[in-house]
C-alpha cells in the first residue's frame, strides 16, 4: 500500500467520523460555518467577501449541511372542489 492509498484511507475514515458527528446537528454546523465566515470577513475588512462566502458555501456543500428543507405543500381544502 502506497503513501497515497494510506492518505486516501485516512481521509475516508475522517469523513465518516465527521458525518457521524454531524448527524442531527446540520443546522448547528451550518451556523458555525456562517459565523466563522463572518469573523474572517470582519478581519479582512470586507475586501474578500465574495471569496469568503464562496468558501463557506463550498464547506457546507462538502459537509452536506446546507440542504434547505423542502417547502411544505399548500394545504388542500376538502370543501373546495377541484377546478
Amino acid at each position: 500500500m502506497g503513501f497515497l492509498d494510506d492518505a486516501k484511507e485516512k481521509l475516508h475514515d475522517a469523513k465518516e467520523k465527521i458525518e457521524d458527528l454531524l448527524d442531527g446537528h446540520e443546522d448547528q454546523a451550518s451556523d458555525g460555518i456562517d459565523k466563522a465566515a463572518d469573523v474572517v470577513d470582519d478581519k479582512t475588512g470586507g475586501e474578500h467577501t465574495e471569496q469568503i462566502d464562496s468558501a463557506a458555501e463550498h464547506a457546507k456543500d462538502a459537509l452536506g449541511v446546507d440542504e434547505a428543507p423542502a417547502a411544505p405543500a399548500a394545504p388542500v381544502d376538502p370543501t373546495t372542489p377541484p377546478a
